[in-house]
């Protein structure tokens, strides 16, 4: 099977098949410490600000995130240096014809281990791709655990209430590992699961009116809780990065994505924040697997018009399959730069990771 086809095949991973793909390459996962951070929505932007706190503290840092926007290279970094695309490649070559290896993300987690043994990392902070239990991140020992949001993602595979989808990403809390938990992950079954394990629990409480707050408040619990030392200077930087496409604002456009209905909830709410009472527009696209009516339900209350547009996805919805979720005030197959000539509010782009306009910004 190809590269190219196991994108097209989004599920778990084989947890067990995957240990043994683990051990046939030594056993990469076992040669650092992780932070580990799961969660329906905020983990990659926690992930960036503990890594960058790390970096800048003097460890030799890897990253790992998903999905990426433009570059595949973006998901696998050591103190801001991404792979190269010779080492992808060869690391491809070796691990693609293995049985053990039939998930994309299974032998993407496989090339980011075996890369940070290979350049001997401090630490690595490691973003989960489904769920937590089952995700193919579960085999890296952590220093600290963090969960940082439970909601609506991915229900075909986590299940369709929050105690479900919680108990699945609650996998990630270890025997006597902290674990910190957003202020939307402080469930019952999370809290049991923590007692059971003797894993202390790391709150963070608060109402944050945006998103990017809140994960700021995340990522500074994470690495207290790691015990790693820090300086204040790298607090204070690290904490204040923002990875693309997060609410980051070019002229009347906002890029944004936001893929399920609590990322929708909280752009919306960013918007009221940062822009209380000024008009918008929205330019969407989505993946089939997401929760499209409920984003589109929140999205057709604010927005003054919709533009409907696919993503450069296999999974891609089509914009009329889309439209069927609207009765009024949308245009089918429009371009960015029309959209922006039909009106001067502001255009927000969201919906998707693979959306063309969201790759366009970061090339």
């Amino acid at each position: 099977m190809t590269f190219d086809l196991l994108v097209q095949k989004k599920r778990p991973s084989d947890f067990p098949r995957f240990i043994k793909a683990c051990a046939r390459l030594g056993s990469p996962e076992k040669s650092f410490p992780a932070i580990h951070i799961a969660g329906t929505n905020g983990k990659g932007s926690v992930a960036a600000k503990c890594a960058k706190i790390l970096e800048l503290s003097g460890y030799k840092v890897g990253l790992f995130t998903s999905p990426h926007l433009f570059s595949y290279s973006e998901r696998i970094s050591i103190s801001g240096q991404r792979i190269s695309e010779q080492e992808i490649e060869e690391g491809l070559q070796k691990l693609l014809p293995w049985e053990e290896c039939q998930n994309y993300f299974e032998i993407t987690t496989l090339l980011a281990l075996d890369h940070f043994r290979k350049h001997r990392v401090d630490v690595a902070v490691m973003e989960t791709g489904i769920g937590g239990r089952l995700d193919a991140t579960n085999v890296v020992k952590p220093l600290v655990s963090v969960i940082t949001s439970i909601g609506r993602d991915h229900c075909a595979f986590l299940g369709h209430t929050l105690e479900e989808i919680a108990a699945q990403k609650g996998g990630i809390i270890k025997p006597n590992i902290p674990i910190v938990l957003g202020p939307s992950a402080q469930l019952p079954i999370l809290l049991q699961q923590a007692a059971a394990h003797n894993a202390p629990v790391h709150p963070v409480t608060g109402t944050f009116a945006f998103y990017d707050d809140e994960n700021t408040a995340v990522a500074l619990a994470a690495v207290q809780a790691s015990g790693l030392a820090v300086s204040s200077h790298a607090l204070r930087e690290g904490l204040s990065i923002r990875p693309r496409c997060r609410f980051e604002q070019q002229g009347r456009v906002i890029y944004d994505v936001a893929h399920n209905p609590d990322g929708f909830k909280r752009l919306l709410e960013a918007l009221e924040h940062h822009f209380p009472g000024r008009p918008f527009r929205m330019f969407l696209g989505f993946s089939q697997d997401k929760e499209i009516e409920a984003c589109l339900n929140l999205c057709r209350k604010k927005a003054r018009h919709i533009y409907l547009t696919q993503t450069n996805s296999p999974r891609s919805a089509s914009p009329q399959a889309l439209a069927e979720f609207l009765d009024r005030n949308y245009s089918i197959d429009v371009t960015l730069e029309q959209a922006l000539a039909d009106s001067e509010d502001l255009l927000v782009v969201a919906g998707s990771f693979y959306l063309k306009e969201m790759q366009d910004i970061v090339r």
